[in-house]
């Protein structure tokens, strides 16, 4: 059952956990922290536009996972990073995400981490796995830090140290 207090977790679950809400809290200040016309915004045509990286990053959350037993939600698709523009639908779906990669995280069967999970990407262990969705929001947040660097927008956790 749900009986189990969070100290009952696997060690590596538990510092994936850590990570994983870190790194939420901070794309999701950063996300709010750009304005919405800076949503459009990309460095040259050939990349993701800033609400395209958002969008990218919490389909991640759901993708990652789904290669795992993990069930897909219905209207989580990749055609999403195209239509789906508006700041306050972007910020309440990354919320959901973060949420949703937690509670993976806190019902994964630790016995399957040696499984081997076929990707588009190669071929990986499930624990191998659980570091490449942490690692992708790291990849993330770096971009989307230079977006809004490029756009003079100063990352929430930085302002206090550049007064």
């Amino acid at each position: 059952g749900d009986h189990h207090k969070k100290s009952d977790l696997d060690p590596y679950i538990k510092l994936i956990l850590n990570q994983v809400k870190f790194m939420g809290e901070r794309i999701i200040s950063l996300a709010e922290a750009i304005p919405e016309d800076i949503y459009s915004w990309r460095p040259n045509e050939s990349v993701r536009s800033t609400s395209e990286q958002l969008v990218h990053t919490l389909i991640t959350s759901y993708t990652i996972p789904s290669l795992m037993g993990k069930e897909m939600p219905s209207h989580i698709k990749w055609e999403l990073e195209k239509t789906m523009t508006d700041k306050e639908e972007i910020l309440k779906s990354l919320k959901v995400s973060f949420t949703a990669v937690a509670e993976f995280l806190k019902s994964y069967d630790t016995a399957n981490y040696e499984k081997i999970v076929k990707t588009s990407f190669g071929e990986f262990s499930q624990r191998r796995m659980i570091l490449i969705l942490n690692n992708h929001y790291h990849e993330h947040l770096g971009q989307l830090i230079v977006y809004a660097r490029s756009n003079d927008i100063t990352p929430p956790w930085s302002r206090k140290k550049e007064e």
